[in-house]
Order: C-alpha cells, then sequence, then structure tokens
C-alpha cells in the first residue's frame, strides 16, 4: 500500500497571499524505514520519538517545548529535509493563489458575511485536495504499469478544522464516486474515503510540515538552501514538475516560476 501525507500551510504577505497543500507519496515498507531514521533523528537532538515537531512550532503550544530547546534550530531543520530528500517518495504540491486578503478587507467592510469567506476559503482547499488526488492517481497507475502490483493509496491529512474537514471528506466521497475534473477521472487507485491524524501524533504530518513549510519559505523569500536538501524528490516528467509535481491555480499564476525554474534546473 501507498500512503499520501499532507499538511497545509499559507503565505501572507505584501505581495502575496497563497494557500497550500502537499506531501509526499511512500510505500508503506519506506516508511516505516524512513520512520525509525526520523526517531534517531529526534532522539539525537535531545527529543524523544513521541515529541511532536513542526517547520514553525507555535510559542504557546507546549506539546513543541522540546524541539524549542534545541540550539541550532537551523542544522535541525536541514537534518530534517536531508532525511526527506533521501526516502524514496514523491513529492506533490498545490499552490492556490486565494487573493484572501482581498476578501477579508470585504468581509471587515461588511461587503460579505463570515460564513461567505469561510465558504470561498473552504473552495480552494477542496480544489487543492482535488488537483493532487488527480497526480497521486497517475503517479499509482504509473507505478502499476512499472511494477505490475496495482497497489492502492490512502491519503492522510492533518486534521485542523472541525467544520471544514468533515466538508473535505464529504467532497472526496463525491468525486471519487462520480469522476473529477473535466476528463471526469476516477480515482481507482485511491481508497474511497480521506483519513485525518493530528500532526502531533503522525510522524509522516509531521515530515509533510516540513516539506510545505520549505516549500512556502522558498516562494516567500526567494531562498533555495532549504528545498536544495530535496527538490529531486518532487514528482516530474521528463524533467518537468509544474502541473505534475507542482500544482499552481490558476493555472496562469507566476507566484511559483522563481520554485519551479530552481527545481526543473536541477533535474
Amino acid at each position: 500500500m501507498y500512503l499520501l501525507f499532507l499538511d497545509n500551510s499559507y503565505v501572507e504577505s505584501k505581495n502575496l497571499d497563497l494557500t497550500s497543500l502537499g506531501g509526499f507519496l511512500v510505500k508503506d515498507e519506506d516508511y516505516l524505514k524512513m520512520r525509525k531514521k526520523f526517531e534517531d533523528i529526534k532522539l539525537s537532538n535531545g527529543l524523544l520519538p513521541t515529541d511532536p515537531i513542526k517547520w514553525s512550532p507555535q510559542n504557546n503550544d507546549k506539546r513543541f517545548t522540546a524541539q524549542r530547546k534545541i540550539k541550532n534550530q537551523n542544522n535541525f531543520k536541514m537534518e530534517i529535509l536531508k532525511l526527506i530528500g533521501e526516502s524514496k517518495i514523491n513529492i506533490v504540491i498545490a499552490f492556490i493563489n486565494t487573493h484572501l486578503k482581498s476578501y477579508r478587507n470585504l468581509k471587515k467592510d461588511k461587503k460579505i458575511t463570515k460564513s461567505n469567506l469561510q465558504k470561498i476559503q473552504l473552495d480552494y482547499e477542496k480544489r487543492a485536495l482535488e488537483y493532487l488526488a488527480q497526480r497521486i492517481q497517475l503517479e499509482l497507475q504509473d507505478l502499476e504499469r512499472k511494477n505490475n502490483d496495482g497497489e492502492k493509496g490512502l491519503i492522510l491529512i492533518e486534521s485542523y478544522d472541525r467544520e471544514k474537514s468533515p466538508q473535505l471528506v464529504e467532497y472526496y466521497k463525491k468525486i471519487w464516486h462520480t469522476g473529477s475534473g473535466e476528463f471526469n477521472m476516477h480515482f481507482s487507485l485511491l481508497f474511497d474515503s480521506i483519513f485525518y491524524s493530528h500532526d502531533f501524533g503522525c510522524d509522516g504530518i509531521q515530515l509533510a510540515d516540513f516539506i510545505v513549510g520549505s516549500m512556502c519559505y522558498t516562494i516567500k523569500n526567494h531562498k533555495y538552501h532549504y528545498i536544495d536538501k530535496y527538490k529531486r524528490k518532487i514528482r516530474n516528467r521528463d524533467k518537468k514538475v509544474k502541473g505534475i509535481g507542482i500544482v499552481v491555480y490558476p493555472s496562469n499564476s507566476i507566484v511559483a516560476d522563481s520554485l519551479i525554474r530552481n527545481v526543473e534546473n536541477s533535474l
């Protein structure tokens, strides 16, 4: 069986307003090996295997106290990203150019309601999930042809919103049955539901958080030293990643172009 671990993040700055959802596809037996090395990195930095970690741990969250005590935070990040780059995985991520800042201003001016804003946010996250499911279905089809095994994929996502999570489950179930996109793609190699866990209880989601967090950092700051550790693991076809491993919506958006060029130039 293959596992797709996903986490979400946001980029908000003067010139950027992005929602992202991403992570990695890994075969179950390879994940167990990856997780063991992940636990070893934690132990070597004074953490317990049960201590959760995040790309940007919140100061007010006691669950990340042990991580915040690490003296060289940057070296710790590099160790995790190096592990990601050395593991047998395929990375996928969706960036949605949301313009949520403008919608929030409309809400502030009482031109739209809070429920309107929440629906807009949810629609973007549905779109991101659907795009990634499409890419993973295609990747599993390629693996089926290559390995002649037909193993299915299970999607595991960080549970972060009690209201949105059930609606994403409903939406995924619907498109699993009815087909997705203009070509009516059916997710025959994916299980018919998505599953949720919390980042503090799932090592795979913690690793996905480092992927999404470092990519968002790269887009915001135009610095590539973090993604250099794993960019060859981003899903590609003929050395192209846009629309393959990195999905951008709208497709003519240029928000991730510098990241995409950097990755493609290294393939």
